[in-house]
């Protein structure tokens, strides 16, 4: 029996961007570069008043360094972009994860160099295409009843263009003809990318999706 149902992917429209959430625990910073080397590099550097330099320090899905970006700076942009560059050469190798992430990393130069870290500012995904507004065809056993409408959570992998990459099942309705025409019509969706310091960047996140 083929029924003719309209779905509905329940996700925010609206962004609210916040502190990234990964990593849960930000670690010491001399997991993240080379201290050392980086107070040697600073070592006879003196500036009164004291000056600093706040850098996004961004890794790939393999651990490896993916980028950095100066977010503050008062010793004018040549020099900040020149320790950026400086600190991507001695950063550390990092575990893989689901997903790409970021810390902000401050330098305050006084009498001697100090190294903090700060989370990153984390923008999830928001829905671009809202529902398109035509139902699709679902395979049931028998008649549907309003009280048999089939919700389902989805794991959802959304690249840094926005476009879906994969959406799992996580969590069953119980009608498998639901279930799979339900997966299968969320990767048509596009999303307006995560950000991560204002960089597009892939995202995993879970879902809920249902017929209305």
């Amino acid at each position: 029996m083929i029924a003719l149902l309209v779905p509905l992917l329940l996700v925010d429209s609206t962004r609210v961007c916040r502190p990234a959430p990964f990593p849960k625990h930000l670690p010491a910073v001399n997991e993240v570069v080379d201290s050392a080397a980086l107070q040697r590099f600073f070592n006879g550097v003196s500036l009164a008043p004291p000056r600093h330099v706040l850098l996004s320090l961004g890794f790939e899905l393999d651990g490896a360094a993916r980028r950095n970006q100066v977010m503050e700076s008062d010793v004018g942009l040549d020099s900040a972009v020149t320790i950026g560059r400086y600190v991507v050469g001695i950063l550390r190798q990092q575990a893989e994860t689901e997903q790409p992430w970021a810390v902000r990393l401050r330098i305050v130069m006084a009498d001697t160099a100090r190294f903090t870290l700060e989370p990153s500012r984390y923008c999830p995904p928001v829905l671009e295409s809202r529902n398109y507004g035509r139902p699709i065809e679902v395979r049931v056993h028998e008649p549907l009843q309003h009280r048999h409408i089939a919700t389902v959570t989805v794991k959802l992998v959304v690249a840094d263009d926005g476009s879906v990459l994969s959406a799992t099942l996580i969590q069953s309705s119980g009608i498998q003809g639901m279930d799979d025409a339900l997966v299968d019509w969320t990767r048509q969706y596009h999303f307006l990318p995560a950000l991560l310091d204002d960089v597009a960047v892939q995202s995993v996140f879970e879902s809920r999706a249902t017929f209305r």
